[in-house]
């Protein structure tokens, strides 16, 4: 009896051993058929003898989503050139309308992307001079010049717009809601960081009959600014309220040297004609076939954001009577359909 539960219990030990060496199939143990992914986020232990590989794999291949859609939608915290093939439309924030005449005159930003954005190192000024930001010293500005930084925890939901007034409280008055952020007279809004103001006048705002409006993006580390979106809202605009060309400064980086900018064109529409009051300008076009876009220029895709046909991809029309009714807050039907 002693001898054959003896026999019993080595062939139990030899059919366990087996077991474990695999199946008879040839299929490879459970840890092995275990994808790095899964690996990585069910098995953190440092005594993972899979972590080493998954490590160099992960070097040596970046996660797939990532490659299949390539800076699609760039991340606020680390936007910037890349040196890829321009991204595809919609990849980064646009202005979609604009208001200038009286105190309820608003920027209107829209998100094309399928991500959150956050705002926090973005800008929006109508300072010619917005790339002088890195340098720290503030240039001359006119009485109702402002650059101001989007606050702590702002954000732009997907395929959705925000709406930043120079006066929250003319804005309410004129449409009986609520600007997203503002840039003076808080009301009931959200107040975005000035940076740089005109001298004497505490109240910004847009020049009626033509002024540059530009949304950047700065990491506040580099020398150099990146271009996200402008647009000339007006006619004709003085020299001291468009665009002039970009210069290098020495920004808070360890070394002393300053990192040109690339040449832009410059070439940038204005309106055809002012609006009437109540009335806005409103974009009706992507940029794409609009504007230079080469990846080398300073927009944050590397697009030449000085370049843009503004009579082509806003409603810019002969006769001012053409424009329509401000519409702050929908979302442009043409740009998401």
């Amino acid at each position: 009896m002693r001898s054959r539960l003896s026999f019993a219990s080595a062939l139990a030990i030899v059919v366990g051993l087996a077991a474990c060496g695999g199946d008879d199939d040839g299929a490879a143990p459970i840890d092995a058929r275990r994808t790095d992914a899964a690996t990585d986020a069910g098995d953190p232990d440092a005594s993972d003898p899979d972590a080493a590989v998954d490590a160099a794999a992960d070097a040596a291949s970046p996660d797939a989503s990532v490659d299949a859609a390539p800076d699609a939608a760039p991340d606020a915290g680390t936007d910037g050139p890349t040196g890829d093939a321009p991204p595809p439309v919609g990849a980064h924030l646009l202005i979609t309308e604009v208001k200038t005449v009286d105190n309820s005159e608003f920027i209107e930003i829209y998100n094309p992307t399928d991500q959150v954005i956050s705002l926090r190192n973005y800008y929006l000024t109508d300072h010619q001079s917005y790339f002088l930001l890195p340098g720290g010293t503030p240039p001359a500005t006119d009485q109702t010049d402002f650059l101001a930084r989007f606050p702590m925890g702002a954000s732009i939901a997907p395929r959705q717009v925000i709406t930043v007034a120079t006066d929250a409280v003319g804005f309410e008055a004129a449409f009986s809601m609520v600007p997203t952020y503002t840039v003076q007279e808080l009301g009931n809004s959200t107040a975005m960081e000035l940076v740089w103001q005109g001298p004497t006048n505490p109240n910004p705002g847009l020049t009626n009959a033509g002024e540059m409006v530009a949304l950047f993006f700065w990491d506040g580390a580099t020398d150099t600014v990146r271009d996200v979106d402008i647009v000339v809202a007006g006619n004709a605009p003085t020299a001291a309220n468009t665009i002039i060309a970009k210069t290098a400064v020495d920004g808070p980086d360890a070394d002393a040297a300053t990192t040109a900018y690339a040449t832009d064109a410059l070439t940038i529409q204005d309106m055809e004609t002012d609006t009437p009051n109540g009335t806005s300008y409103k974009r009706i076009a992507f940029e794409t076939g609009h504007e230079v876009q080469t990846s080398t220029g300073n927009g944050i895709t590397g697009d030449d954001e000085t370049s843009e046909a503004l009579r082509m991809t806003w409603d810019s029309q002969s006769t001012a009577t053409n424009y329509t009714a401000a519409t702050p807050g929908v979302v442009p039907a043409v740009l998401n359909p």
